[in-house]
């Protein structure tokens, strides 16, 4: 039996990566794929060409609404992975770290069921190469009304904290490939040298209609125009893969530096931005992309408690993914710095048009506004402090990747492998999660001979999803071939 709320927590160990959509569990009370209620109640999956898992739990309003991890699962490791509805928000946690949220949910949440199924692989896509165990699915009690179920639980009670809380100097802040998310933040205590150089490797999948985001640091809670806004920031401009380099600095808050060039879709490009004495300069793969001068005497100062953000929270995610990301403090040469940069907040010269490309103050785009659709909110420290304590919360923008990849059946599956067990239990608020099978052997001890793809094996999503206006590769959902390795299993009345 289903419950309006409810957390469902489960260790899996995946072994293979496979070039389209994976199905890894599904509790349905329905014969159809999607865009039914009760289809996806929830069901998990790895998204194509990698171990990014997808969760999604229909309601009343999207019977696809879902949430995502970012980045992949380690191969031959085990991970423990937990969604929860509660209040209005569905959110997925790996190893204890809030990866995503998605709100929309009080008012429209799906009524409890009897006699749910439960799929370990279920029948309308090929399954996991993995192994699930310790599956529990905990029942939380029912908000009274429609208030109430807002102050539980929402996006200001529950935020996306840092992925990092102590990162080291010296030391990469991402290593990781990483798909960049609408306000992801890295870290919300790092520190900035007068001189610096930060690099990291890029591969984007498609091109946006407006400005996106990539990469920010800043000590402001504005977009542009003053002080500390971007130290620095980076961007795609509109319908390109070209890069906008935006550095502030005393007198001229928003300096951008545009390359010239589109970085090719589904290859990997390395961004480095340098700034020395009077100038800085853009690269591209080792080769020069462009400069600005007028740092001297007027550029920022060394700061702590910077804020870094994979996507900020003014402008639609890049569709792409980052890794080796590294920020390197470079020495001071005599009389480079200038005035002491005190706190943050101080008013700059006003906004720019918005309308240039050229370097200096322009920025292309179309407005400040960011846009519409649906927020996308990893793995690391829990937080000691969140970033909505320094930061506004901001309106969600749409993260949904466009790319699309060439299916190949695999020749083999893990479903028949798959060990799982299913508890129901009615422990308001609290995870009752197993970590041992039936032989006394923990996740960690679990291992399998297989073929594991070489570290250069793409990992980055290559089809779009399977929702409700993204079918998989079937015309209807009534069309859907019925695979053989699945698991099915009653919930009892």
């Amino acid at each position: 039996n289903t419950t309006r709320n409810f957390q469902l927590c489960f260790a899996i160990t995946p072994y293979s990566r496979k070039p389209v959509w994976r199905s890894i569990m599904r509790f349905t009370n329905s014969d159809r794929n999607l865009k039914h209620y009760w289809d996806r109640m929830p069901a998990i999956f790895f998204k194509p060409g990698s171990t990014e898992i997808r969760a999604v739990m229909g309601n009343q309003a999207d019977h696809d609404s879902y949430v995502e991890s970012y980045s992949g699962l380690t191969l031959q490791m085990t991970s423990r992975v937990c969604v929860r509805l509660e209040g209005d928000l569905f959110t997925l946690s790996i190893n204890g770290q809030l990866a995503d949220l998605k709100p929309g949910y009080c008012g429209a949440k799906y009524v409890a069921a009897t006699n749910v199924s439960v799929w370990v692989g279920d029948q309308f896509y090929d399954s996991a190469d993995a192994e699930l165990l310790s599956v529990n699915y905990t029942t939380i009690s029912e908000e009274e009304d429609y208030s109430s179920c807002l102050t539980i639980r929402n996006t200001s009670t529950v935020t996306l904290g840092p992925l990092v809380k102590n990162p080291k100097p010296g030391k990469p802040l991402l290593k990781g490939p990483r798909r960049i998310q609408f306000g992801r933040l890295l870290t919300d205590k790092f520190k900035t040298g007068r001189n610096f150089e930060v690099s990291f490797n890029i591969t984007p999948y498609s091109k946006k209609a407006t400005l996106a985001s990539i990469l920010r640091f800043t000590k402001s809670s504005n977009n542009k125009g003053s002080k500390f806004d971007n130290m620095p920031g980076f961007f795609f401009q509109p319908n390109s893969t070209t890069v906008l380099a935006v550095m502030g600095r005393n007198g001229n808050h928003h300096g951008t530096v545009p390359s010239s060039k589109d970085l090719p879709l589904n290859s990997t490009s390395t961004i480095t931005m340098r700034v020395d004495g009077d100038q800085l300069t853009l690269s591209i793969n080792g080769s020069f992309a462009g400069a600005l001068a007028g740092f001297q005497g007027s550029a920022y100062s060394s700061n702590s408690d910077v804020l870094v953000w994979a996507g900020d929270l003014f402008r639609p995610p890049a569709d792409a993914t980052l890794e080796n990301l590294n920020y390197i403090v470079l020495s001071e040469d005599a009389g480079s710095s200038g005035p002491d940069e005190g706190s943050q907040g101080e008013a700059g010269d006003g906004e720019d048009s918005g309308d240039g490309e050229g370097s200096g103050n322009g920025e292309a785009g179309d407005g400040e506004a960011p846009g519409p659709g649906e927020g996308e909110t990893g793995n690391g420290e829990a937080p000691a402090t969140t970033a909505s304590e320094k930061v506004p919360s901001a309106q969600e923008a749409d993260t949904t990747p466009a790319t699309t990849v060439t299916e190949e059946a695999p020749t083999t599956t893990a479903a028949e492998d798959a060990a799982a067990t299913v508890q129901a239990t009615t422990i308001p608020e609290q995870e009752q999660v197993a970590t041992t099978v039936a032989d006394g052997s923990t996740p960690s001890q679990m291992s399998r001979e297989v073929a594991v793809p070489s570290p250069n094996e793409t990992s980055e999503p290559t089809q779009s999803p399977p929702s409700s206006d993204e079918l998989s590769t079937t015309s209807s959902p009534d069309d859907e071939p019925v695979k053989k390795n699945w698991l099915s299993v009653l919930l009892g009345v």
